[in-house]
């Protein structure tokens, strides 16, 4: 666990994230900030990128400040496809009423996301595709498939 918990660790993890969800390398002071939340337990290192996807900054600069390129950027992103019109429309309407992070939040818990997860992660370890017949909800524990 000493490597996993270290700041180099840490240090690379925040910088490889602002470069893949901000497209930039962080600033001094972000970098500092980003390691004291996580050493002082306040913050998960893999709860860093959705913070920065829901982002004012991702949202004007990658997003280009629109709702629907928003949610299409979240399905190339999370899923690996193409939104369809009617799942933009849905999502809009999700974050119109509670918020960008709602809409990470959906996206990211989907079934659909973390099945592939599951496989990238099958893929890395094993070289192969996983079983995905019975994911476990991250809230409730209890099986959503």
């Amino acid at each position: 666990n000493g490597v996993l918990a270290s700041d180099e660790y840490y240090n690379a993890r925040i910088a490889a994230t602002y470069r893949q969800v901000l497209n930039r390398d962080p600033e001094p002071s972000g970098q500092r900030y980003w390691l004291t939340e996580i050493q002082t337990s306040r913050l998960k290192v893999d709860d860093l990128a959705m913070i920065h996807t829901a982002s004012d900054e991702y949202f004007n600069y990658r997003a280009g400040g629109n709702p629907s390129t928003f949610v299409s950027n979240l399905y190339q992103t999370l899923l690996g496809r193409t939104a369809g019109p009617a799942e933009i429309a849905s999502w809009v309407t999700v974050m119109n009423s509670s918020g960008r992070r709602a809409v990470i939040d959906g996206i990211y818990n989907s079934n659909e996301s973390a099945s592939r997860r599951i496989n990238a992660l099958y893929q890395a370890y094993f070289q192969r595709t996983g079983h995905c017949s019975l994911l476990w909800h991250a809230h409730t524990g209890r099986p959503v498939l």
